[in-house]
């Protein structure tokens, strides 16, 4: 779940090809390198700004239960997602609320993707980072279902 705090039309939404398969694992939220692969431990790359499959993201209610967004089953995306191989990626700086993170990141903390793909926070990223928190853990509704989320802002 992606949830913009920022104006859209302060980014720049950029396709990327991405298999099915590579789809599958992941949700909106989730960061992408430019080859179109999940960010894993520390990898640069960009938001999923395509919308997720309403069903799959309330199936991933919140990032602690215990889920593994691969065991949800195939169909992350709408069909024409997994048509045309691609998705919208987020490039830019902007303020948002996420799901897609591990752990308690405290303000301040730099994240960085984890193994999982999710957002963690890195006391010493080798690259900078993804982005900074900007609050800790709270309630956010989106489409019918309460989600715990972060908030952060792109670096």
């Amino acid at each position: 779940m992606l949830a913009l705090l920022s104006n859209l039309n302060l980014v720049t939404r950029i396709e990327v090809s991405v298999t099915a398969a590579e789809q599958d694992t992941a949700l909106q939220g989730f960061w992408m390198t430019p080859a179109g692969e999940v960010c894993t431990s520390g990898q640069y790359g960009w938001q999923i700004w395509t919308e997720a499959n309403r069903s799959m993201e309330k199936a991933y209610v919140n990032h602690d239960s215990g889920t593994a967004i691969a065991n949800l089953g195939a169909g992350h995306f709408s069909p024409d997602a997994t048509d045309t191989t691609q998705l919208t990626l987020l490039y830019g700086k902007y303020r948002a609320l996420t799901n897609m993170f591990e752990g308690d990141p405290a303000v301040g903390a730099i994240l960085t993707a984890s193994a999982n793909g999710l957002l963690i926070a890195d006391a010493s990223p080798d690259e900078g980072g993804l982005a900074v928190c900007t609050a800790t853990k709270t309630s956010y509704t989106h489409i019918g279902s309460p989600f715990t989320c972060i908030e952060f802002v792109t670096l």
